[in-house]
């Protein structure tokens, strides 16, 4: 079994709702993001997949996504005034608050599909929001 990794990062503000410390307030990280994927075959020409097919999907995934935005909740009275003030394309919308832990499971869910698809697993997603802060997700089901 080969296992692979892939590193990008963005840079994005975020906010926390219901936080009582410094983090309730708007703030930004330069976010770094290492995707980890594994398979046990490799092509004709002696990879499991070509590095720059990974690292392309992944820089759109993440610029689209994320890069230069502001990651808010979406039900949290104050971003619902946020939102009113800010072009819709400024904001990235996530169910639950935007703690790198949940930021690094919807970065797992989103990504999985295209690696399945590419008949390779998605291993685990590690974001950091600092140099020394991280969190680190896996599929709890084995394969």
């Amino acid at each position: 079994m080969y296992t692979l990794s892939i590193t990008n990062h963005f840079d994005a503000a975020h906010r926390l709702s219901g936080y009582k410390g410094n983090c309730k307030k708007i703030h930004g990280h330069r976010w770094v993001v290492t995707v980890i994927f594994k398979g046990p075959d490799l092509n004709n020409w002696g990879a499991l997949i070509d590095f720059k097919e990974v690292k392309d999907y992944l820089k759109k995934y993440i610029d689209d996504r994320y890069d230069h935005k502001l990651m808010l909740k979406t039900q949290d009275k104050l971003n619902g005034k946020i939102k009113k003030i800010l072009p819709m394309d400024w904001i990235t919308w996530t169910e639950q608050n935007p703690t790198a832990e949940n930021i690094t499971r919807d970065i797992f869910q989103d990504l999985s599909p295209w690696f399945k698809s590419k008949k390779i697993k998605l291993e685990k997603v590690v974001v950091f929001e600092t140099p020394k802060n991280g969190v680190s997700y896996r599929s709890s089901q084995k394969k």
